[in-house]
């Protein structure tokens, strides 16, 4: 690695650092709205620091497992395992699991519904129409290229 890749990492790391006070920092803000609190600016930077830590020992896990499941891709199933000594938080992870593949599915159906519309009175599905409409406007433009060539 030369100088400017390790700057750049450098640097990298200490906007992701900023971030995560910053997004502590709010969350500490809310919670002491809610909770009548106060957290000192020492504890602050401690809880950022101890997240930021925990952030980066999640992320050697994730990528620990998919790679011993021989996989290049971080996966759901990663995630549970990562929170399985947490009961709670496993269960937390399996409901957003769901959630989130129950969402996927409507997606995808919505989708397919749209790509297979039904057919019209004349019983040819507007997928059948659409090569004909386009053939006829490829056909009409190239009447009227045609026309301008002639004129030129």
């Amino acid at each position: 690695m030369d100088d400017d890749d390790v700057s750049y990492d450098e640097s990298l790391k200490a906007r992701i650092k900023a971030s995560v006070h910053y997004t502590v920092g709010k969350i500490c803000q809310r919670e002491e709205s809610e909770m009548g609190v106060k957290c000192s600016k020492q504890f602050l930077a401690a809880l950022a620091e101890l997240t930021y830590g925990k952030c980066g020992s999640l992320a050697s896990d994730l990528e620990s497992f998919a790679k011993h499941a021989k996989r290049s891709t971080i996966q759901v199933e990663d995630v549970k395992l990562c929170a399985r000594k947490n009961p709670s938080l496993a269960k937390l992870v399996a409901e957003k699991a769901t959630d989130l593949e129950a969402e996927t599915q409507e997606r995808l159906s919505k989708k397919r519904r749209k790509d297979n519309k039904p057919a019209d009175e004349d019983g040819e599905s507007a997928s059948d129409a659409a090569p004909s409409a386009a053939v006829a406007s490829a056909a009409t433009g190239a009447t009227h290229k045609s026309k301008k060539v002639r004129q030129a």
